[in-house]
C-alpha cells in the first residue's frame, strides 16, 4: 500500500474518535451541569446505552464476516452506519429540546449503533487489507496517528474557538458540542469516502455461518482470552478516570478553568508520542508495549495524587503521562486483534476478522460502562457538582476513588499482558 492508500483508509478514524470521544469525556459534565440531570441519571444512561453497544459490537462483526455484496463484505456496513452515527450525533450533541432521561438513553443507543457500524467493519478490514507483521505495523501506526489527530481536534477546536472560561464560569459544554457536531457532520463523509475510493477489499468469501465456533473462541484462542482481559481493565482504568477527571479538577484541584487545556496539553502530547509506540512495540512486542501504557497510567495517577491543590503546573506531568498512555492503548489492542486472528485462523481454516475485533471492542465497551459506575458512586456518597459545600466524605470519595481505583485496574492489566505472546509475533 502506498502512503496515499494508508492514509486514506486510516482517514475516518479522526472524525470517529471525534464522535466518540465527547461521549467519556464531555457529555457526562454537559447533561448534568448545562441540561439538568442528575449525576446517577445520566450515570445509569451511560451504562445503558454502552451495554446496547457492547452488545452490538459482536453482532455488527459477525454479521460483516458473514456479508455477501458486490462491494465487499465490509463497505455494505460503512455506507449504512455513518448517516445513522450523523443524526445521533446531531440529536445528542445539539438536542432540539431540553432532553429528559429517555430522550438521553435513544440518543446514546442511536450514536452507538451508527458507531458501532461504521468502526467495526473498518477495523476489521484494516486487519484483512494487510496480514504480514511489517505490514500491519505499518497500517496501526497511521490509524494511531489519526485517533491522535481526531483527540486532538476534539479538544484543540473548542479551545481554540471558543476559549478557556474565566473566574468561576465552566466550560461553555453546549458550545463545545454544537461546534464538535459540526465538525463531524461536515469530515466524516468526507473521509469515508476517501477510504472507500482509495481502497479495495481482498477478495474474500463470506465466512459460513457457525455458531459453535463461534461461542469456543477463547477455548480455541487462549492468547486472545488473555488480550481481552488486560485489554478490558486498562480500559476500565481509563475510563474511571475519565469520568472523574471534570469533578476532580474542580473539586479537589480548585482548576475549574482548566480542562480544556490540560486536555490539549494531553492529546499534543499524545500525537507526538506515535511513533515511539511503534517502535516500543517493535523492540519490546505489542503485548509488553500494552502492558507499559498501563504503567504510565499508573505513574500519571500517582502524580496526581501528590499534586498542590490550585497549581496548573503541577497537574502537567499527570497529563503528559496519560497522554502518551492513551496512545498505546489505542494502538496496540487493535494490531494484537489482527495477530489473534492470524493465530485463529491457522487452527480453523476460517478468518473471523470481523469477530475478533467485535469481541475486543465488546470488552472496552464493558470497560467504558465502568465510567458511568464512577458517576453512580459519586451521586450516592453524596457528590453534586453544582454544590460549592460537599461533605468531606464525599470529597475524599472523589480523591481517591477517582485515582487509586483506576490505578489498580491499570497495574492488574500490565500484569495479565506482560508475558502474552501470540505464536508469530518475535520474542521480546
Amino acid at each position: 500500500m502506498t502512503r496515499w492508500q494508508l492514509g486514506a483508509f486510516a482517514s475516518p478514524v479522526a472524525p470517529l474518535t471525534v464522535a466518540f470521544l465527547p461521549l467519556v469525556l464531555l457529555l457526562p459534565a454537559f447533561y448534568v451541569q448545562d441540561m439538568g440531570l442528575g449525576v446517577a441519571a445520566v450515570g445509569g444512561a451511560l451504562i445503558f446505552s454502552r451495554l446496547v453497544d457492547a452488545l452490538a459490537d459482536p453482532l455488527v462483526g459477525i454479521l460483516s464476516d458473514r456479508t455477501t455484496s458486490r462491494w465487499g463484505r465490509r463497505r455494505p456496513w460503512i455506507i449504512i452506519g455513518t448517516p445513522l452515527l450523523l443524526v445521533g450525533v446531531w440529536l445528542l450533541y445539539v438536542p432540539p429540546f431540553r432532553p429528559g432521561v429517555t430522550a438521553l438513553y435513544l440518543d446514546l443507543s442511536l450514536v452507538y449503533v451508527g458507531w458501532t457500524c461504521v468502526f467495526i467493519p473498518h477495523q476489521s478490514w484494516s486487519a484483512e487489507l494487510v496480514t504480514a507483521q511489517t505490514g500491519r505495523g505499518r497500517l496501526n501506526m497511521y490509524m494511531g496517528f489519526f485517533n491522535a489527530v481526531g483527540t486532538l481536534l476534539c479538544i484543540l477546536l473548542p479551545f481554540l474557538f471558543l476559549g478557556p472560561q474565566q473566574g468561576a464560569a465552566r466550560v461553555p459544554y453546549a458550545e463545545v458540542m454544537r461546534l464538535l457536531a459540526a465538525v463531524i457532520i461536515v469530515v466524516l463523509p468526507i473521509t469515508v469516502l476517501l477510504c472507500l475510493l482509495f481502497n479495495r477489499e481482498r477478495p474474500r468469501p463470506a465466512v459460513r455461518a457457525d455458531w459453535r465456533s463461534t461461542f469456543t473462541l477463547f477455548q480455541r484462542n487462549r492468547p486472545f482470552g488473555r488480550l481481552i482481559a488486560g485489554n478490558l481493565c486498562l480500559q476500565m482504568s481509563l475510563q474511571l478516570w475519565t469520568a472523574a477527571q471534570t469533578f476532580y479538577l474542580v473539586a479537589i484541584l480548585a482548576l475549574p478553568d482548566a480542562l480544556l487545556l490540560l486536555l490539549v496539553v494531553n492529546q499534543g502530547f499524545a500525537l507526538v508520542t506515535v511513533p515511539a509506540w511503534g517502535a516500543l512495540a517493535q523492540r519490546v512486542g505489542r503485548a509488553r508495549g500494552l502492558a507499559l501504557s498501563g504503567v504510565l497510567m499508573i505513574a500519571g495517577l500517582v502524580l496526581l495524587l501528590a499534586a498542590p491543590r490550585g497549581s496548573l503546573w503541577g497537574v502537567i506531568p499527570s497529563y503528559l503521562c496519560f497522554g502518551a498512555a492513551s496512545v498505546g492503548k489505542w494502538m496496540l489492542p487493535i494490531a494484537l486483534a489482527g495477530d489473534a486472528t492470524d493465530a485463529d485462523e491457522r487452527t480453523t481454516g476460517r478468518r473471523d476478522a470481523g469477530l475478533h475485533l467485535a469481541v475486543l471492542y465488546f470488552t472496552s465497551k464493558l470497560g467504558i460502562a465502568a465510567g458511568g459506575l464512577m458517576l453512580i458512586i459519586f451521586g450516592l456518597v453524596g457528590f453534586s457538582p453544582r454544590s460549592a459545600a460537599n461533605s468531606a466524605s464525599a470529597l475524599h470519595a472523589v480523591r481517591y476513588l477517582g485515582t487509586l481505583l483506576p490505578a489498580c485496574f491499570s497495574g492488574l492489566g500490565a500484569w495479565v499482558l506482560w508475558n502474552l505472546r501470540f505464536q508469530d509475533e518475535p520474542s521480546p
